[in-house]
């Protein structure tokens, strides 16, 4: 069993691609790993950053590309250059915990068979937060099957850093319905587990790792707020299905986004223009049309000018406010 840990960068903040490429260069057994920087055609200033860290970091291995291939094509180029069983992928502004590679490759290692491993992570905002964190839980992993591994699973995987799959089940399938989405990984891995033979999944109950959540400006730019992204990641499950993506997957993740839709409406990066609120309201009706809360309240807010929204919100948190006096007493 053989393993590359695979980080794909464009333009990142050099301190945080330091963070995260020390955090690796710490592990106690990176010896028995391939590692492998890919530079997406990021700007003069961030790819003369990149050459000066192959100095500082000799084992790993760093590629450029001359030109933006975009995030999904990044990484499906990515994965047709590794000559490794598994790829763990990693964000360029994460941190990995000591010893956490050494438990993926215990894994790994005692379960060769399983087509993916789900890393549970801590989502942080600076780098100072972490030294308060407790990162081990119980210890251990649980085994499951395609349906019950999605289900536990849930988000774990939309965030790249906590996704390692196997190469050559995520080359065997399908991913081109997700192309254009910055969702391939996440496609790739519900498809792993839609196929027609039984797939094993693996979820561990430490956290291996810290998912930055404080560089905004990078996500905005690829997803948009957390209801843009929430929207973009059912709409490409749902445009899955037609390449043999299960339904129950889609039914799955459209019910955990409408858990969801009203707190995330509400923080929408506003303003925004009358027609990107119709568009967004559109897409929202495709998934969620036929259902009577979204009539009746999210649509007509979402389609709302921006004081509408603010005292909508504004009274709901009123309200909690009230229900948490009501409930001390």
């Amino acid at each position: 069993m053989t393993l590359t840990l695979a980080i794909p960068t464009f333009n990142a903040r050099s301190e945080h691609l330091d963070e995260a490429l020390s955090s690796i260069a710490r592990q106690s057994r990176l010896a028995e790993v391939d590692v492998v920087v890919v530079d997406n055609g990021s700007d003069p200033e961030n790819a003369s950053f990149l050459v000066s860290r192959a100095q500082v970091f000799p084992d790993f291995r760093f590629v450029r590309h001359d030109t933006n291939l975009g995030y999904d094509r990044n990484l499906m180029r990515l994965l047709a250059d590794i000559t490794t069983d598994f790829v763990w992928f990693f964000g360029d502004d994460d941190i990995l915990f000591d010893d956490a590679l050494s438990e993926m490759l215990d894994v790994l290692r005692a379960h060769p068979e399983v087509s993916a491993v789900l890393c549970p992570a801590i989502f942080f905002h600076e780098t100072s937060e972490l030294s308060a964190v407790t990162r081990h839980g119980p210890g251990g992993f649980t085994i499951l099957n395609d349906d019950g591994f999605i289900h536990r699973s849930a988000y774990t995987a939309a965030a790249l850093s906590t996704l390692c799959v196997s190469v050559a089940r995520m080359r065997s399938v399908d991913v081109e319905f997700a192309l254009g989405t910055n969702w391939v990984h996440f496609g790739a891995f519900l498809q792993i587990f839609s196929g027609e033979h039984t797939s094993v999944g693996v979820l561990m109950k430490n956290n291996l790792l810290a998912v930055r959540r404080s560089n905004a400006e990078r996500w905005f730019a690829n997803f948009g707020n957390q209801y843009q992204s929430g929207l973009s990641l059912i709409t490409m499950i749902d445009n899955g299905r037609s390449s043999g993506l299960k339904t129950t997957f889609y039914d799955f993740y459209r019910m955990k986004r409408y858990s969801a839709n009203l707190i995330d409406i509400l923080t929408l990066a506003w303003p925004l223009s009358l027609a990107q609120r119709d568009a967004l309201a559109r897409e929202s009706s495709r998934h969620f049309g036929e259902m009577t809360r979204f009539k009746v309240l999210d649509r007509p807010i979402l389609r709302s000018p921006n004081w509408v929204k603010r005292l909508t919100s504004r009274s709901i948190s009123l309200a909690g406010a009230a229900r948490r006096v009501v409930t001390s007493r």
